[in-house]
């Protein structure tokens, strides 16, 4: 039997719902957290502002399934740039590196739009994502409680900035 492969595929707002019902998911079967409304929110929110020239949609699919979704959207404050809106991976296809190569595609993608940061909000809990975070040239910026749920959860909020295209000179 031939070795299934993942594919990586740039999208439009129109796979946001399906995104949205990942991430919902493993939010509330994983970190026991209803996020349902505000997942819904802020998808309502990314697909009327979305922007192809600054906005990146990226899933991970297996024989058409979804299986990871990194969604950035543009975010000017409290400087120009983005920020990582969503980034999961359906827990029974984690340890094969699609969260690494989703967060590596959505780095290029803003790096390719010329953005001149990205901003990733974290769960302080989670082991693996600061981790992904870091080898892909991220830096911490703050730490400190956000509400989530209802309840303060601590968090890290890291950021990648880029700089200026290098010139060749031949």
């Amino acid at each position: 039997m031939a070795k299934r492969e993942v594919q990586y595929v740039s999208k439009t707002p129109a796979i946001l719902p399906e995104a949205g019902a990942l991430i919902e998911r493993i939010f509330r079967e994983e970190l026991d957290l209803p996020m349902a409304d505000r997942i819904e929110r802020e998808r309502d929110l990314a697909a009327a502002a979305y922007d192809e020239s600054r906005d990146v949609i990226e899933t991970a699919e297996l024989d058409g399934k979804l299986v990871g979704a990194v969604v950035v959207t543009h975010d000017d404050i409290p400087v120009p740039g983005a920020r990582l809106l969503w980034l999961g991976v359906d827990a029974s296809y984690r340890g094969r590196g699609i969260g690494r190569h989703l967060v590596l595609r959505g780095v290029e993608a803003c790096r390719q739009r010329r953005l001149p940061a990205l901003r990733a909000r974290t769960l302080a809990v989670s082991p693996a994502l600061p981790h992904v975070f870091w080898m892909h040239g991220f830096r911490v910026i703050d730490f400190g409680p956000a509400m989530m749920a209802g309840k303060p959860r601590e968090t890290i909020l890291f950021e990648k900035r880029f700089g200026p295209p290098s010139i060749s000179i031949c």
